[in-house]
Parts: structure tokens; C-alpha cells; sequence
């Protein structure tokens, strides 16, 4: 008996613990949940599924679907943006009219309103927006942190994007080499030359000549093709080397924009480049695959 007392006052702790109204959420930070997610967290991409892209957010589901009930009302169909590499947003398809109304009548005595227009409805917290909208199509609520600004830019801890400009000589650069598996080989190329790692899928291009030339660029080739034969590689990389934000031969395209946000050129859907973070990646240009299942082709540092 004492037992079941005590696993139930542990069940009633932990459902405590979890956010069971929109009033809980007056004010957010990096420990208040929503559907067992905390905002503005790193995502766990093991527990989300892509749903769809967009220029510079994607959208997921969860894979083990969860509800938002309380007493007045209940959310199941939920979508969650990933923005800046952070849990960022969800928006809340409801289907129900009585839950609809439930939802507004709990957000207008809780939070002041920031705008009204026909449909839509702004309210605010701290650090926190709700967004409610009721068209003749859809009744939805858009939950949103407020100030995107506050988030930390992504740092590169490898030290490769410092690489460009810098001389063969740099002890760096040095370094650098020495962690690419098998041997480098130089091979020239008009104006510069390059060092090229045959068996690893990487070159490393240089401007100038002897110990005072400078790196242009580094290109990373996971898969074989022309440019790759261009400098006689005859494995691409796989993994085990060094390669900036820790970045992988197996990062999916949707991971480099949650990442980075919008491309610099967003017309190239499938070559997402920053020239703010120095790099490039090319990926499959198909429709034949899902948008997340590309598979990464060149990725450059310059």
C-alpha cells in the first residue's frame, strides 16, 4: 500500500512538473516547456520527424505524437520550427469550434493584447507571443519566443573556418593537415596550387607559392564525380576528419538551415552557402528523395 501511495505522488510530481496551461507560460525562458519540448533547446532530431522546408525554418512533428490538454480544451495536431539551431516555435492546428473558444477566452485573461486584426489576434508575454487565428479554413495558434535576437550566433570550435588566409607555414595550418588521414600531395592548378588527400576526399587550395602561399579554400568531396576526378580522388570522405560546427559527411540539408538560417541564395534550395559562416554545401539536386534524405556532395570552407 505504501508503495502505490508513493508511485502515485510520484506521478502527480511529474505531471505537475509539465506545462498544463497557457496561463504557466507568461513568462518563458530556457526551463518552461510545451509538449515536453523547452524552448529554445537544441533539437533532439531522434525524437522529430521533418515535415516540410522552408526558406529559412523547418518545420517537424513529433515522432511520438503528444496532446496539450487541460480541463477546457485539447491540441493534438502540433508542428514545431526549428530556428537557429533552437526549438523556436509551435504552431497548434485546432479543430475543435468549443476548444477554439476556450483557448482565446484563457489567452485574453492572461495576456495583454499586442494587435487585433480580422482574423488574428496578438497577445504577449514575456519573451513569449500567442498568435490566434480563426479564418472560414483553419483555426490555428502560433506559439512563438519572442526575441530570436537573445540567441547565441553558432561558433565553429574546430578552428577550420579561421584556416582561409592564413599561410602554409601557419602552425595551424599545420596542424590541420596533420589530422587528415592518409598522405597529402600537391598538384598545381594554374595561378595556385592545391595539397590533395586522394584517400580521404579532401583538397586544400593555395594561393601563391612555397611557405608564404595562403589557403583559399578547403573542399570537402563525399561523393565522386567530375570535380572530384578533376584532382584525382579516388575515396571520398567519410568521416573521421575535422569539418567546421560539427558539420558531418551525414548532416541532412534541414540540419544546415536549422543551423544557419536563410542561404544567401535561396533561389539555390539545394546549395546551402553563407558567406557570414565562410562555407558551402552542395547536396543531391532531386526530387526523387525526400527534401531531408539528400545526400551531402561538396561541402567548402573559403
Amino acid at each position: 500500500m505504501q508503495k502505490a501511495i508513493l508511485n502515485f505522488f510520484i506521478a502527480v510530481v511529474l505531471l505537475l512538473s509539465f506545462t498544463t496551461s497557457f496561463a504557466q507560460l507568461k513568462e518563458v525562458d530556457e526551463k518552461k516547456e510545451f509538449i515536453g519540448l523547452t524552448f529554445l533547446s537544441l533539437p533532439d532530431y531522434s525524437t522529430l520527424d521533418f515535415f516540410k522546408p522552408g526558406s529559412d525554418l523547418n518545420i517537424y512533428t513529433l515522432k511520438k505524437p503528444r496532446s496539450f490538454t487541460t480541463a477546457e480544451y485539447s491540441i493534438s495536431k502540433i508542428y514545431i520550427a526549428v530556428q537557429k539551431g533552437r526549438v523556436m516555435s509551435f504552431l497548434c492546428i485546432i479543430d475543435n469550434d468549443k476548444d477554439y473558444e476556450n483557448i482565446v477566452k484563457e489567452l485574453k485573461n492572461t495576456f495583454p493584447i499586442q494587435a487585433k486584426e480580422e482574423n488574428t489576434i496578438t497577445y504577449n508575454g514575456k519573451n513569449i507571443l500567442f498568435l490566434s487565428r480563426n479564418d472560414q479554413n483553419q483555426k490555428s495558434l502560433f506559439i512563438t519566443t519572442a526575441n530570436t535576437d537573445t540567441i547565441p550566433d553558432v561558433k565553429d570550435n574546430s578552428g577550420i573556418i579561421d584556416l582561409p588566409g592564413k599561410e602554409f607555414s601557419d602552425l595551424n595550418v599545420a596542424k590541420f593537415m596533420a589530422s587528415i588521414p592518409g598522405k597529402g600531395e600537391k598538384k598545381m592548378d594554374g595561378v595556385s596550387y592545391n595539397m590533395v588527400w586522394k584517400d580521404a576526399g579532401i583538397v586544400i587550395r593555395f594561393l601563391g607559392k612555397g611557405k608564404g602561399a595562403t589557403i583559399y579554400a578547403i573542399h570537402y568531396y563525399m561523393v565522386l564525380d567530375k570535380f572530384s576526378d578533376f584532382y584525382g580522388i579516388t575515396t571520398p570522405c567519410s568521416g573521421g576528419f575535422p569539418m567546421p560546427y560539427g558539420i558531418n559527411p551525414n548532416t541532412p540539408i534541414n540540419q544546415i538551415i536549422d543551423k544557419f538560417g536563410k542561404m544567401d541564395f535561396p533561389q539555390y534550395r539545394y546549395n546551402p552557402a553563407y558567406s557570414k559562416y565562410k562555407i558551402q554545401a552542395d547536396y543531391e539536386d532531386t526530387q526523387s528523395k525526400p527534401y531531408d534524405k539528400l545526400i551531402l556532395i561538396h561541402f567548402d570552407v573559403h
